[in-house]
């Protein structure tokens, strides 16, 4: 067995996170300890066989280490040599390029993206391999219609490495937020339409001026106020109803009522709940107030 230092684990940590130490001891040995002494050795069924057959043992290599590594990244990676030549790829690109690692070495990037691309990233390209400065960049996927890509490029080897995934969810995402932030826009500047944000559990998180102004109120006196805390008692319940069913992964409800102002007046209005969600799950709501004329109102 090569001698140098070994990773040891204590048993009683051996016990607790067996699965943990097996998968390391796949990769090298594992000294075992007792109260600090060693005791036991813990190895792989291979390189049990390799020492009956008398074969020296080694721990997989640094760089053996790192391409398994690169190959559990659910990005691609491509390494390319200082002449911009694919010398590794992982298996993501592999499924990526529809090319096996072996067809892939040696590539060019002309072989790999249409020219505009490819022009593109051999400027960017190159310029890493001259000054070191890592770069990152978004482009079309070409070899996918409709997708774009983000590449995240920096100094490899001697030449550079590139991880690249697709990003269409996140440029859908960035779009909705616009798409959000021009009607708050438009909102405010028609003035006759609050907005607010809600939590879980129907509190104020977040008021537009304009509902302030609407109802007399200051940012303060509405923080952790319920929405129902703002309608009157025989609306509270239809209110409610509405809330439970926009958590319940329920569609967007409108329902007219009144706001309670600050000074005690009552104001007819159609109020509308839609439910605000992160990547997992519900999070919120989101409030819509518009004023709403009163019966027998031209």
């Amino acid at each position: 067995m090569a001698s140098g230092s070994l990773t040891s684990a204590a048993a009683a940590d051996l016990c607790r996170n067996f699965g943990l130490w097996q998968d390391r001891a796949m990769h090298e040995p594992v000294i075992v300890t007792n109260h600090g002494r060693p005791r036991t050795v813990l190895i792989s069924t291979d390189a049990y066989s390799q020492l009956k057959a008398g074969i020296e043992v080694r721990p997989a290599s640094a760089a053996g280490g790192l391409t398994q590594l690169l190959h559990q990244l659910s990005q691609g990676f491509v390494a390319l040599d200082g002449e911009l030549t694919v010398k590794l790829a992982n298996r993501a690109a592999e499924l990526y390029f529809q090319r096996s690692a072996d067809a892939l070495a040696g590539a060019r990037l002309i072989d790999l993206y249409p020219a505009l691309t490819e022009s593109v990233m051999s400027r960017i390209f190159s310029r890493i391999v001259r000054t070191g400065e890592p770069a990152s960049f978004e482009a079309p996927s070409d070899l996918y219609e409709g997708q774009t890509i983000r590449v995240d490029a920096f100094p490899y080897d001697g030449g550079v490495g590139y991880l690249f995934a697709r990003i269409d969810d996140d440029l859908q995402t960035r779009t909705q937020i616009a798409e959000g932030e021009a009607v708050q826009a438009m909102m405010a500047a028609h003035g006759q339409a609050g907005t607010a944000r809600l939590t879980m559990r129907g509190t104020f998180a977040q008021v537009s001026d304009a509902l302030l102004a609407m109802l007399g109120f200051d940012a303060q006196h509405l923080a952790n106020a319920r929405l129902t805390d703002l309608v009157p008692i025989g609306r509270r319940v239809a209110v409610g109803e509405g809330i439970e069913t926009v958590l319940s992964g329920g569609s967007a409800v409108a329902l007219d009522s009144e706001f309670m102002t600050r000074k005690g007046a009552e104001i007819p209005v159609t109020i509308a709940l839609a439910a605000t969600r992160n990547a997992f799950s519900i999070d919120g709501l989101a409030l819509l107030v518009t004023p709403r004329r009163a019966a027998g109102e031209a």
